[in-house]
């Protein structure tokens, strides 16, 4: 075996944890923060969706809605400051509507669901 593939092995017999505290969240609304964990958890995603409905007691068809409709609204935001300024927020305007892309035809929420 090449260092390659005992790195990659190394790599896949981590385990990760998280400390996720489902009685308080930063925003006040709970769901808000669930969906940040949730959207930057990178190939964890569904792991993590699935966790959070779990200790929640959330049907996750109601979970993946409400992180559908956060990443829509915080898209949404950022967008309009992108359009207010596009000389300054070039950048910003395209990476938002490429995001926006994948989740309304990508259905990001949803791609992976029963």
């Amino acid at each position: 075996m090449t260092d390659l593939g005992r790195a990659h092995d190394d790599a896949r017999a981590i385990t990760a944890a998280a400390l996720l505290d489902f009685e308080w969240a930063r925003f006040g609304e709970p769901l808000d923060d669930w969906f940040f964990l949730a959207r930057f958890s990178g190939p964890h995603t569904e792991t993590v969706l699935d966790v959070i409905a779990r200790a929640t007691q959330t049907a996750p068809e109601t979970l993946r809605a409400g992180c559908e409709v956060r990443e829509a609204t915080y898209l949404a935001s950022d967008l309009r400051i992108a359009l207010e300024r596009p000389a300054t927020h070039a950048r910003m305007a395209a990476d938002r509507l490429h995001a926006l892309e994948e989740l309304v035809v990508g259905r990001y929420w949803w791609r992976h669901s029963g």
